[in-house]
């Protein structure tokens, strides 16, 4: 029997030529893998073998970890980063009055070099009420439209608005917002793409809360209430408030919106200058419903301090003499701050009292006339209630000239003499022996040099 030989180069060589032509032989699409399985930061990962298609979704072989893996069809284009970054320009935590909507700033940027639509969603988990919570292009609620089409290196801003329950008295509520690309967006759990903590996705988590609405006066005890930084405070005398209410003092900045116009206008006014780090306070007054409460039954008595830790009698660092201070009140309606004549100061306590029947954005400003004569005089309130007001003023004065209110009865009876001070008059209702007059008619002249001014005011004692 004759021996089979086999040569071994032969062998050797039928290797080598099958070797070759599987080489550059494209590998057989046989069962379909996901890309998930070789890309799994936005699809920067992987070495590409070809692609079998031309600008056009194809198959597409990637080189991973040293094996050859056959994608399913997709549109991405081996190379392209996907990442984006999202940043809050506003913070995570804001307290907010009820009725008033919170915002937050975000800014979604294309880290990576492919192009990428962007896309937002929120949840949100809310106590005490219904929240709602929205995103808008800017804070005057422009519609967002979506997806945000983004370049590389590009952003794009938007606006979290989160508004509280109507009527709303205490809540909170936790907002999670979320950025993510298209490539990230379009696929579902499970389907081999990347899920969970990817590049393609950024969260963030703010929370809301409700400013607390004030403190509880009740309405046959009243009670006072200090701004948090103890320099304006409310005094409310008991069965001074319709119903029992919640009382809050807040500040305001000078450069605020509801009240940078008024400032402006005092500064340019001549009669008028800020003081120094000038503040406008809000009195505010609610029900248990959280409505305003706007009219009292008397006034109340507010102040605001001013510094003066020398007790040289000027404004700290200014040449503003203390006795020149008067409180204002914002009308937000003009949008200009208009004096309350009969404030006036304790040097003292370095202090602004008025008595008001409302609350409103209070001010202390330095108040200076240049008032020529006594003809735009006029005298506040009239009729003068004794059991609710302190004082009735005369003003504006000049306040370079020695100017003389005289009170008479209607038969002609002095019954007080006042001398102006820095432009004003006050008169507290007593005579000259200190007593307190009767309800009635009284007559009062004003007098300085040779002008006179003559009217006429009613008392309720």
């Amino acid at each position: 029997m004759q021996r089979l030989f086999i040569n071994p180069k032969l062998i050797l060589m039928g290797v080598c030529l099958w070797c070759a032509s599987m080489l550059f032989t494209p590998l057989v699409y046989a069962e379909p893998t996901p890309c998930g399985t070789a890309i799994t930061n936005g699809g920067d990962n992987g070495t590409a073998a070809y692609v079998d298609g031309v600008d056009q979704p194809g198959d597409v072989v990637l080189r991973y970890n040293g094996k050859k893996i056959t994608c399913l069809p997709t549109t991405l284009s081996v190379g392209q980063v996907h990442e984006i970054s999202m940043t809050n320009a506003t913070g995570n935590i804001q307290e907010v009055s009820a009725g008033s909507p919170a915002y937050y700033h975000y800014q979604v940027t294309n880290t990576g070099n492919g192009v990428d639509d962007i896309y937002l969603s929120f949840s949100l988990i809310s106590k005490g009420g219904t929240w709602t919570a929205l995103l808008v292009k800017n804070q005057q609620d422009a519609a967002l439209i979506l997806p945000f089409h983004i370049n590389p290196n590009q952003t794009q801003s938007f606006y979290l608005k989160v508004v509280p329950p109507p009527g709303a008295i205490s809540g909170s509520c936790t907002v999670n917002v979320t950025a993510s690309d298209s490539y990230f967006h379009i696929h579902n759990s499970g389907d081999g793409w990347p899920q969970g903590q990817d590049a393609d996705v950024r969260q963030d988590r703010v929370t809301v809360a409700l400013l607390a609405p004030g403190e509880l006066i009740e309405e046959e005890h009243g009670g006072q209430v200090q701004s948090q930084d103890k320099t304006a405070e409310v005094i409310i005398p008991p069965d001074v408030l319709p119903v029992d209410s919640y009382v809050r003092i807040t500040l305001v900045t000078a450069t605020a919106s509801i009240v940078s116009t008024g400032m402006v206008a005092a500064i340019a006014d001549p009669s008028m200058e800020p003081i120094p780090g000038s503040v406008t306070y809000e009195f505010v007054a609610v029900n248990n419903n959280n409505q305003p409460v706007h009219q009292f039954n008397e006034r109340v008595t507010i102040s605001i301090s001013y510094p003066d830790n020398n007790q040289d009698g000027f404004v700290d660092g200014t040449a503003i003499f203390e006795t020149s201070l008067r409180m204002f009140r914002l009308n937000e309606q003009t949008q200009r701050f208009e004096i309350i004549l009969d404030s006036w100061v304790e040097p003292e306590a370095n202090r602004v009292v008025a008595n008001v029947d409302h609350f409103s954005y209070y001010s202390v400003l330095a108040y200076t006339p240049k008032v020529m004569g006594i003809s735009e005089m006029v005298n506040y309130p009239n009729p003068f209630d004794m059991t609710t007001d302190d004082y009735m003023s005369f003003g504006p004065l000049p306040s370079d000239e020695n100017v003389i209110v005289e009170i008479y009865t209607l038969d002609g009876e002095l019954v007080q003499t006042l001398v102006s001070q820095n432009g004003l008059c006050r008169w507290d209702g007593r005579n000259s022996e200190g007593d307190k007059v009767s309800s009635g008619m009284y007559v009062y002249m004003v007098k300085m040099k040779a002008e006179r001014k003559v009217g006429k005011m009613t008392v309720i004692r």
